[in-house]
């Protein structure tokens, strides 16, 4: 008996070499076979178990281990690892239990008191977890380990000065220990500390060059300290070594943008395509990407647009440009419409053949039903597809190949609301194609797909008076998203419209000229918005923006109130709501068509936060209700009297609240005022008619060398009806100066807190021509910029400002030049 144990001994002692010397494979088969003749050793038990663990075999681990101290309680060594084990398995309460139970049994063990505040610190129990880890201190105080672990437990509650000097204690003693100085080095950071947490990297790169990470935050550090080349430098180290380290070419490509570096785009693409799920990196490649001129676009590239068009939080408007300028670098697209545009009449046109080559552009077809197609010389081209089109319908030439474009294309005219020039003959023929329809109907009959997209490539279907006999026929899915679109939607907008509350009377001529145009011509038409997928609260959404002044401290009412006046068709106020889940948001506007199209989208989106109804501005104070933010965008300039509209703004507005405002800018409008000026002189009306005739005229002009009027073709409303109408034709318009700006915010008591800004080379320009301390916040200094580029506002000056909680403004006094 005694020598089959001194036997089992040897073998063993055998097995724990083995073990010890990492020949796992050996060391298991030694202890298999001491288990096969004694089933119940405690000692192969446990060591086969702390085996296993190793080898990634957890669940055997545990059971082992847990038989070991079955069979021989009271063995500190076993608890430990079979915490270990159950930790390794994600079963931390029950890691926690077995650590407790080795401290028991041995109070100064350092390894389980390690660990055990480790599980702690991972489970949030930071209390006991710092307890766990000052006790591991008196037990081995100069531990570099049990320092660093209190500093990051310390890191993460944000006790950064406490963290600081755990870390400083961990280098202290161990001073090669890089980690340290890199935690210490991000805690310097959280602490406003740029230039100490860049030494603190170097230092740790200095330990350690090959890691990558440290590289990256090396960049962070650098760019937080404004040193944004050596940022650049070390981004693309941390790229050299990690490839696919999403992080570095996320803060690359914002190092680059704010270089002004044209190839910035690159990097947020890469970054998306490495994390497809991140909402922030694809807003930022859309940004990056918007206006982009092109000299080279290949297939993934397009690809990635195309899955750009979709994501939540874009719109799809502000990438047309863009897209169309990427579709022109491919030589088969730009190639089809050089022909159709080349060709010597329409009737020389092959719809079908033009459509199967563009249905080979899954983002060109998406683009057409999603947003106005930016761009003159692809205006052209299908203004006479669509006329090949309807030539082809009325002959009867047309097979089911072409029924997806010719979708697309009805899409494209109601998204651009039939702004595309017609010819007396079109006209004539557009009427014969629509009796065509009518007397199928009467007969009984379902009219040919073709047909209905044809018409719907030139009129609104809503218009006919057989337009809902459409509704219950069975089509194909292309032609059934277009009934959808131009019958069903706009009659769900009826219903909307005979239930909208209205708040406050319209009262006044001005209002009621701006209420008629908006009824008619409801602003703008959208089909897909961006709305945001936000967490974060209203006070952290408003700490979000990053103002150029920091603002007085505020405390929002519960929940916020919002006011969005003037929301027309609804894309600020979805875009606003989106953006502040927590809020509620009350969306007024003058017009009940623009309301009601508000309030479909808005269900559509099924976003339940807003409050629509019709309201005057002017009146609003009678509604005795406050908001901890109003916003105005492109509304006030429109008033008789937009300083009194404003006013009646500010007054609902909680002192200390928040506002963002929109107004057109003088200096950035000349084309505008030239057209206008155009217009009165040659008496153009605000008819459909006449605004294609204008729109013709312009383009003639401004290819003739009218460059003030060229730079209107730059502008995305020039491309649909109702926001040409808005852009040129309306009824009132005001326009203003910073100067004027600065006055009125002096008067009102607004501190001014910043413009939003679409690029970031915009703001880089102003640095450098300003570099002045607290030049941002000054409008003198931008109007100074302004009259020297001023084509920097050519959508409108939009800003933040804040009213003041003590009666007085936070504003500059400065003399404007």
């Amino acid at each position: 008996m005694a020598s089959g144990k001194s036997a089992l001994q040897r073998t063993l002692n055998t097995a724990i070499q083995q073990h010890q010397a990492g020949d796992l494979r050996a060391a298991k088969t030694s202890y298999e076979q001491i288990l096969k003749a004694d089933p119940t050793h405690p000692a192969a038990l446990h060591l086969l178990g702390v085996l296993a663990h190793q080898m990634g075999k957890g669940e055997i681990a545990i059971e082992l281990i847990s038989k070991a101290i079955h069979h021989m309680p009271g063995v500190c060594e076993m608890h430990f690892n079979l915490g270990y084990a159950l930790k390794g398995a994600g079963k931390l309460e029950d890691a926690l239990t077995q650590y407790r139970l080795a401290i028991n049994l041995k109070p100064d063990y350092v390894e389980a008191v390690y660990h055990l505040g480790l599980v702690l610190h991972e489970l949030g129990q930071w209390a006991i977890a710092e307890e766990a880890f000052q006790n591991l201190l008196k037990l081995k105080p100069d531990s570099p380990n049990a320092h660093f672990v209190l500093g990051n437990l310390f890191k993460e509650q944000g006790r950064f000065a406490d963290a600081t000097v755990a870390y400083q204690s961990a280098i202290a003693h161990k001073p090669d220990m890089f980690e340290a100085y890199a935690n210490l080095a991000l805690a310097m950071q959280k602490q406003g500390r740029p230039d100490e947490a860049v030494a603190l990297f170097q230092k740790a790169l200095m330990l350690a060059p090959d890691e990558a990470q440290l590289h990256y935050n090396l960049g962070n550090a650098l760019q937080d300290a404004r040193r944004i080349e050596e940022a650049v430098a070390s981004y693309r180290q941390a790229l050299s070594m990690a490839p696919n380290l999403v992080g570095a070419h996320f803060n690359l490509a914002r190092s680059l943008e704010h270089l002004g570096d044209a190839n910035a785009f690159r990097h947020f693409w890469q970054a998306v395509v490495l994390d497809a799920d991140n909402d922030l990196y694809w807003a930022a490649f859309a940004n990056s990407v918007m206006g982009l001129e092109l000299t080279a676009a290949d297939a993934d590239f397009l690809t990635t647009l195309d899955v750009l068009l979709n994501r939540p939080n874009v719109r799809p408007r502000d990438l047309a440009h863009t897209i169309i300028n990427a579709l022109k670098c491919q030589p088969d697209f730009w190639a089809i419409v050089q022909k159709v545009l080349n060709s010597n009449s329409d009737d020389d046109v092959a719809f079908e053949t033009v459509a199967k080559h563009f249905s080979e552009f899954p983002v060109f077809m998406r683009l057409m039903r999603l947003s106005p197609l930016t761009d003159l010389g692809v205006e052209r081209m299908l203004t006479r597809l669509r006329h090949a089109l309807l030539r082809h319908v009325l002959s009867g030439e047309l097979s089911a190949q072409g029924l997806a474009f010719a979708a697309a294309m009805a899409q494209q005219s109601f998204a651009n609301e039939f702004v595309l020039c017609e010819t007396a003959a079109e006209s004539d023929q557009v009427e014969a194609l629509h009796r065509q329809i009518a007397q199928t109907i009467e007969d009984g009959q379902n009219p040919d797909s073709h047909q209905i997209l044809a018409l719907a490539t030139y009129r609104p279907l809503h218009g006919y008076a057989w337009a809902e006999k459409l509704v219950d026929g069975v089509w194909p899915d292309v032609v059934r998203e277009v009934i959808r679109c131009q019958i069903e939607e706009p009659l769900q907008e009826r219903v909307f419209r005979g239930c909208m509350p209205c708040l406050a009377p319209i009262d006044g001529d001005v209002s009621q000229a701006v209420r008629d145009q908006y009824e008619q011509n409801p602003y703008p038409r959208w089909l897909k918005t961006a709305v945001q997928n936000r967490t974060l609260d209203f006070s952290q959404s408003i700490q979000s923006l990053q103002f150029w002044r920091e603002p007085e401290p505020f405390c929002a009412a519960a929940p916020p109130q919002v006011l969005i006046a003037g929301c027309g068709t609804g894309q600020q106020s979805v875009n606003t709501a989106s953006w502040l889940p927590d809020a509620q948001v009350l969306a007024v506007d003058l017009s009940l068509s623009s309301l009601s199209y508000a309030w479909r989208k808005t269900n559509e989106l099924g976003i339940s936060n807003i409050e629509y109804a019709q309201a005057d501005i002017l009146a609003l104070g009678n509604l005795k209700r406050s908001f901890d933010l109003v916003e105005s965008v492109g509304v006030l300039h429109h008033m008789e009297d937009p300083v009194q509209g404003w006013k009646v703004l500010v007054d609902v507005l909680r002192p200390g609240g928040f506002m963002k405002i929109g107004l057109y800018s003088e200096l950035a409008r000349q084309s505008v005022v030239q057209a206008r000026a155009l217009i009165a002189d040659q008496g153009y009306a605000s008819t459909p008619q006449d605004i294609r005739r204008l729109r013709e005229d312009l383009v003639a002009m401004g290819e003739a060398g009218n460059s003030e009027l060229s730079k209107l073709f730059q502008l995305s409303d020039f491309y649909s009806l109702s926001e040409c109408r808005d852009l040129l034709f309306h009824v009132q318009e005001h326009r203003f100066t910073l100067a004027q700006i600065n006055e009125i915010l002096q008067e009102l008591n607004l501190t001014f807190l910043g413009f939003e800004l679409r690029r970031e080379s915009v703001r880089r320009q102003f640095e450098r021509d300003h570099p002045q301390p607290g030049a941002l916040q000054q409008l003198a200094c931008w109007h100074d910029f302004e009259t020297r580029h001023p084509d920097t506002f050519i959508g409108m000056y939009q800003f933040w400002c804040q009213k003041s909680s003590s009666g007085t403004a936070r504003a500059e006094h400065i003399a404007f030049n």
